[in-house]
């Protein structure tokens, strides 16, 4: 998308000129990417303050302009979770199309990582109902008959079932199996997983897998 810079006493060619529409361009991405976070000028760490602090001004220096604009991009990097689409031992010939979700602990000051759920086979839902759950030791696999599967772990065997029983119902209908024997549960070693609430944060489909 082509910027538009509103008519100034600028030359197009000056240094000036470039300074305005790097300014207005990565005022416009910094306020795109917080556009759910009021600015904040208190002296805390949230994400408000982080919006106001890598805002460009008109007088900042050329050296504050390149901070703001690195600080940014490291930003993103830190902040935006990276995923691959999942793999199984399927039939030959066949693609899996996938939803790939990515859950977080809901607690924000705890650094947990991500942790990404496949659904093999997703049926396309545009406004898809992604639960949150409690994560834990105990597990549930959901086996379609192409052999891929969807697999969860949970606080409990209860809990574990009704994830898969929620996420069954995203799946294309033609590859859905009865539940016996195709879902199976079982438990983890204890502390294998550290137990909280997972949020999703992200999915991303990929129609060919």
């Amino acid at each position: 998308m082509t910027t538009k810079i509103p008519a100034n006493k600028f030359d197009a060619q000056s240094f000036e000129f470039l300074q305005r529409v790097i300014r207005i361009g990565h005022n416009r991405a910094v306020k795109r990417y917080f556009r759910d976070q009021e600015s904040d000028t208190s002296t805390s760490t949230g994400r408000g303050v982080v919006k106001t602090a890598l805002l460009i001004r008109d007088e900042d220096s050329a050296q504050e302009t390149l901070l703001k604009m690195q600080y940014f991009k490291l930003y993103l990097e830190t902040e935006t979770s990276s995923i691959l689409p999942d793999g199984w031992q399927i039939k030959r010939g066949q693609d899996i199309p996938q939803l790939a979700i990515i859950y977080r602990n809901s607690d924000r000051k705890s650094i947990s990582g991500d942790y990404p759920l496949y659904i093999p086979h997703y049926n396309g839902s545009r406004k898809p109902k992604i639960p949150s759950y409690n994560k834990g030791n105990h597990w549930a696999r959901w086996k379609l008959s192409d052999n891929s599967q969807i697999i969860i772990n949970a606080k409990t065997a209860a809990e574990a079932k009704r994830i898969i029983k929620i996420l069954e119902k995203l799946v294309d209908r033609r590859f859905r199996t009865p539940e016996n024997p195709n879902l199976v549960q079982g438990q983890t070693a204890k502390g294998t997983y550290k137990e909280f609430k997972a949020v999703p944060i992200r999915a991303d489909y990929f129609p060919e897998g």
